[in-house]
């Protein structure tokens, strides 16, 4: 959205936030952009369905944003045009943190099944316990006709290049977790926007292991059932490096005033108490 993007036929912004990808910290630069005009989409997909198809017209040309767990699709429900925006992650890594955020959330939907039935982190990315543990990312790009058609473990090539039409057709913003502050000015310069908002880092599960600490044995596996998300998020991060490469110099040089800006206003920020 550009500064003008306000009047009625103007395009909306629809994050489409996967799970574990790194949203929740896109999800406040989206939000201090719209200025608080957001329509956040909680619940089941259905859920979120339900109430936007009950919605009158005048309240959902209110909001600049819609934001939430949700695949692709809900622009046929918003009566202006209306463009996307994504994060996407390493599959192996999205499915990890997936699992410890479980484990750290009594009130997952998932955690008596999980964290009280002693599943293991292989057994997790293995199992057939939800259609998280598999090839989410694509299921979420390819659309919510796509994914409702698909069964789990059903997931085909086909799926895919679904996915990816939907990423060259209609997202504006394709980011990736590895590159996030790289990928978000790249959007703003997409966008037309002058500045990109700067942020706080959220959702940082210190419990999980690092990068280099996940067993062989669990990236395999994870990256074996998860081919087509690794196949997607190759391709979006081949496409960011592309851009920071053609960006040269002049690019690097914005990026470390924005992380100055950034590192200035998170210091700013009142710090929670200790045990909040």
């Amino acid at each position: 959205m550009s500064n003008a993007d306000h009047g009625s036929t103007a395009p909306r912004l629809i994050f489409v936030h996967i799970p574990k990808s790194g949203g929740t910290t896109l999800d406040q630069v989206l939000n201090r952009r719209a200025q608080g005009k957001v329509c956040w989409l909680l619940g089941t997909t259905q859920q979120v369905l339900d109430r936007i198809s009950q919605c009158a017209e005048e309240e959902l040309l209110s909001y600049e944003l819609f934001a939430g767990h949700i695949p692709f699709g809900l622009h046929a429900l918003i009566p202006a045009p209306c463009r996307y925006i994504t994060i996407l992650r390493d599959p192996v890594e999205r499915l990890v943190s997936h699992y410890y955020h479980v484990l750290d959330k009594p009130g997952h939907p998932s955690y008596q099944r999980i964290a009280e039935g002693g599943v293991s982190l292989i057994d997790f990315v293995s199992g057939d316990f939800s259609l998280e543990v598999d090839n989410l990312q694509t299921r979420f790009i390819a659309g919510l006709d796509a994914n409702r058609a698909t069964p789990l473990n059903g997931c085909t090539e086909e799926l895919l290049r679904t996915a990816i039409q939907n990423l060259d057709t209609n997202f504006d913003g394709v980011l990736v977790q590895e590159y996030f502050d790289h990928s978000l000015l790249l959007h703003a310069d997409a966008m037309g926007w002058r500045s990109a908002p700067v942020y706080t880092s959220k959702r940082v599960h210190k419990s999980r292991p690092r990068r280099r600490d996940i067993p062989a044995e669990v990236r395999e596996v994870a990256a074996t059932r998860n081919r087509f998300d690794v196949s997607l998020h190759r391709l979006a991060l081949q496409r960011v490096e592309a851009a920071i490469k053609a960006g040269g110099a002049e690019f690097q040089d914005r990026l470390e005033r924005f992380r100055v800006e950034r590192e200035a206003w998170a210091a700013s920020r009142p710090r929670k108490p200790a045990n909040a």
